[in-house]
């Protein structure tokens, strides 16, 4: 059993920036800027997944909306 302070609000919802906090304070500093890293090159790769095809739809749209004459 570890001696953790339970600060309020977290006791029933656990979140990412917690356990980071909890594993940086806890263990080897490295190891918790790898998670930080990884958690943020999966956030930028999804985020620029989502940019690249709102932007294909936009161009789609832009694209048809050119040729259709009203």
């Amino acid at each position: 059993m570890t001696n953790l302070i339970q600060l309020p609000g977290t006791a029933s919802t656990r979140n990412v920036l917690s356990d980071v906090l909890d594993q940086y304070i806890e263990s080897d500093v490295d190891v918790c800027y790898q998670d930080l890293l990884c958690e943020l090159e999966t956030k930028i790769k999804y985020h620029s997944d989502c940019l690249e095809r709102a932007s294909d739809l936009y161009n789609t749209l832009l694209n048809n909306s050119d040729s259709v004459t009203v």
